[in-house]
């Protein structure tokens, strides 16, 4: 078999990359660790893949089912051989097939989303079926449901791409964030009608709670909202976190980042606030979740304060440059590192010509402790779709780092 890969949009580009070992897309190694972890990579660089047994190749898309990833082939243009080891006897109609395998419909967390579920029987207060203490704070800096929500909505308004010229508000951004999550259904509402915007927000989501319990929760869970900030500089303590004036007294901290390293980063910070009822019927603020981000105007996540002076040293010369350059933040929970095979690059860097086409793309990987790249095999250039792959040390000047990468 001859299996290459390319983009899903098909407007981005022509180039195919040669998939290495075809044969792990046979039905009885599919679901290896291998082949997954190969697979996770491919969906993450929203590639599709080709089968050449056929000419023009026959494609096909990756889809989630339960924990495995599977190819399913395209209506019209995924036909292949009936020799072919990857033929299937496509079935229905063209509209249900292309609506199958799009992106909008993949099986999803997040066509409907809850975060506190409602009270077990055994009377504690947490978000899940084990107690969780109210007097010494959880600090959780492993993947959380938190992160995973945050990091789709950036992936569904593009917020995690910088393009020349690029540039938005903190309020601009958060308000975008919010409109993005009505297409997530939250009980009998859309999850946007739950999302509040800072301070005044924060107050705004109390009482809009109140309401709902008197007039009878329909919501998911328990009763349950949550608030977006962006801010410069936060005060982090034992039990609470001040942002603005503002004190935000919480059961559970979460972020990519340990506390230790999460007080080194400077800010801005994206903050993401969940409140619900208790016990007492009383509504409280519950998880915080922390994220530093690379500047008020440029809203892209970063895990260190080196990734923010080269992200930021690469906007400016993006932005006074005259080629057509973008820069992707690759967006992964530290669970979904640690159960792959390969490294994930910090971002990748690609360039279009003048009629929007692209013609390069470079994978950045940044050796920090949160990359940990030695623990993994370097993720092979193919899989991304990039022409160049490169790694950047937190030793080197930011101005050579960046020299190197554009």
């Amino acid at each position: 078999m001859h299996i290459t890969v390319s983009s899903s949009d098909k407007n981005v580009d022509s180039e195919h990359h040669t998939f290495e070992q075809p044969s792990l897309l046979l039905k009885n190694r599919i679901k290896s660790p291998e082949a997954q972890s190969k697979l996770k990579i491919l969906r993450l660089s929203d590639s599709v893949l080709n089968c050449h047994c056929v000419s023009p190749p026959a494609t096909m898309y990756l889809r989630k089912r339960g924990d495995y990833i599977f190819m399913v082939n395209h209506y019209e243009h995924g036909q292949h051989l009936k020799n072919c080891p990857l033929y299937s006897d496509i079935k229905g109609c063209r509209e249900a097939v292309d609506r199958d395998i799009s992106p909008e419909s993949e099986e999803s967390d997040f066509n409907t989303f809850i975060y506190h579920r409602a009270f077990p029987s055994t009377g504690t207060d947490s978000t899940n079926p084990k107690s969780t203490s109210t007097r010494t704070p959880s600090v959780r800096h492993g993947e959380s449901k938190l992160e995973r929500l945050y990091y789709h909505l950036l992936t569904d308004t593009l917020s995690n791409w910088h393009f020349s010229g690029k540039s938005m508000s903190a309020e601009q951004h958060l308000f975008k964030l919010k409109s993005s999550a009505n297409k997530i259904l939250f009980g009998s509402s859309t999850l946007d009608k739950y999302i509040f915007i800072g301070p005044t927000g924060l107050r705004y989501a109390f009482s809009k709670l109140y309401r709902k319990i008197g007039a009878g929760w329909k919501g998911p869970g328990r009763p349950q909202a949550f608030c977006m900030f962006i801010t410069n500089t936060i005060e982090l303590k034992e039990h609470s976190l001040v942002i603005d004036d503002t004190c935000l007294s919480f059961t559970r901290l979460v972020s990519p980042l340990a506390k230790s390293a999460l007080k080194e980063v400077e800010g801005p910070y994206f903050v993401l606030a969940t409140l619900c009822q208790m016990h007492s019927e009383r509504i409280k603020l519950h998880t915080v979740y922390i994220q530093p981000i690379v500047s008020l105007t440029n809203q892209v996540p970063i895990t260190s304060s080196f990734e923010r002076r080269v992200f930021t040293a690469l906007i400016s010369k993006i932005d006074n440059g005259s080629k057509r350059y973008s820069i992707q933040k690759i967006l992964t929970t530290q669970m979904q590192r640690n159960t792959s095979d390969y490294s994930t690059p910090s971002f990748i860097l690609q360039l279009k010509n003048n009629h929007g086409k692209v013609i390069y793309r470079s994978m950045v990987q940044i050796d920090d402790s949160i990359y940990n790249l030695d623990r993994f095999s370097r993720s092979p250039i193919s899989l991304w779709r990039v022409n160049h792959s490169m790694t950047i040390s937190p030793d080197e000047p930011v101005d050579i780092a960046t020299e190197k990468i554009l």
